[in-house]
Formats: C-alpha cells, sequence, structure tokens
C-alpha cells in the first residue's frame, strides 16, 4: 500500500481486520506532522519510559488515533502525527 503524506491535508488511517481483509479506513483526524525517527540517534527520546525535561511528549502514553505508523526498518521509522502545529 503506498501512502501519500502532505501535511495538513492527508487524513490518519486505521487499520481493521474485517473477514480476513485488511481494511483502511480514514479517521476525522488530519496529519499536520511527519516524524523520522533514527534509533541510533533517539534512544532516549524513543526507547525510555523515563521522563525528560528536554523531551515534551515522554513520560506518558501517546494517543494513538492521532498517530498513524507510515514505515520502518531494523532502525528508524516514519509517523504521521495529527495535532496543533501552533502548539509548542
Amino acid at each position: 500500500m503506498h501512502r501519500y503524506n502532505v501535511a495538513g491535508e492527508t487524513k490518519i488511517n486505521q487499520l481493521k481486520f474485517i473477514n480476513g481483509k485488511v481494511i483502511s479506513q480514514d479517521t476525522d483526524h488530519i496529519m499536520t506532522h511527519l516524524l523520522t525517527l533514527d534509533f541510533n540517534c533517539q534512544y532516549p527520546s524513543v526507547m525510555s519510559s523515563e521522563p525528560h525535561k528536554f523531551i515534551k511528549y515522554s513520560g506518558g502514553p501517546f494517543d494513538m488515533n492521532r498517530i498513524h505508523y507510515i514505515c520502518g526498518d531494523t532502525d528508524s521509522m516514519t509517523w504521521a502525527i495529527s495535532g496543533n502545529p501552533e502548539a509548542e
């Protein structure tokens, strides 16, 4: 499956397994950011459950309705994220 990802335009998809088939459905959430993580340099922020003052999103769960895994390999991954682009 190929995804066309444009901030402010592409909807976050939800994958469901129905009757032996994977169905991709759009949600109401619009992607505002693309985030690509390289595990070699982002290890503390990706893998650690300890909160870090300098990383705002650590120490709590992601809202999985507003985040969608796009692709990855052995040491990196890309996420589409829906949020307020004006928020800090």
